[in-house]
């Protein structure tokens, strides 16, 4: 599959920090990432079954324009799912795939590149079918951007290591304590979840990338110069 690897071994990943993601949801909102351009987990003390990283502190990028609010504690939540796929899986948290689109969760491992838009809906009904996102009967753009996404994510990552990097659009949904019902998934690479499914249904992904596949496309995430304009 690769043609060319990143020559970027684990102890030359200095460049970026490495978080910690907490093992169970969060009662608070994320503290101590004052200067991140959007809320991202706290760094805690407890060890992780999983390698982490955020740009928080290397990049910036304009994510302000959210049809609904995303707190920290919502891009945590499914963060501390995620940590349940154990250190075969690694996490990218925000990047920046376009200077207006921002991945909030990049996962690497086995079962392919994922990048995981979050969408905080508190107490809302959500309704899906194929293309059609409702949230309380208001449609919404979150399938598109989702695969807008996904896309710039592959395109980013597949110039970095010169090979084609397939990026799966996952679409998590948090916070729908009203009801989530998922008739069809829309077409064309993205999965419509809740927060409860995403490390469920990632499981049950068949192998697509073998070890050395995952320690490169993992290190060429983490570099910034991948994600730069």
């Amino acid at each position: 599959m690769f043609q060319q690897e990143v020559a970027t071994s684990r102890s030359e990943r200095g460049d970026v920090t490495d978080l910690a993601v907490a093992p169970d949801l969060p009662t608070e909102p994320p503290t101590g990432v004052s200067a991140a351009p959007r809320p991202l987990p706290a760094e805690t003390a407890r060890p992780r079954p999983h390698r982490s990283a955020s740009f928080a502190r290397v990049v910036g990028a304009d994510c302000t324009d959210r049809a609904w609010p995303l707190d920290g504690a919502g891009v945590e939540q499914v963060a501390a799912r995620l940590a349940r796929l154990g250190d075969r899986w690694s996490i990218v948290h925000g990047v920046p795939v376009h200077p207006t689109d921002v991945a909030d969760l990049l996962v690497v491992g086995p079962g392919g590149v994922y990048a995981v838009t979050v969408r905080h809906a508190p107490g809302a009904s959500v309704w899906t079918r194929g293309e059609t996102v409702l949230v309380n009967g208001a449609p919404t753009r979150w399938v598109a951007e989702s695969r807008r996404v996904a896309r710039g994510a592959g395109a980013r990552l597949a110039a970095a290591t010169e090979c084609g990097v397939e990026v799966t659009a996952l679409l998590v949904v948090v916070g729908a304590h009203d009801g989530f019902v998922c008739h069809a998934q829309p077409r064309d690479g993205v999965r419509v979840l809740t927060r409860r499914d995403v490390d469920g249904w990632l499981r049950t992904q068949p192998a697509r990338l073998v070890t050395d596949e995952v320690e490169t496309l993992y290190t060429a995430a983490r570099l910034p110069h991948t994600w730069a304009a």
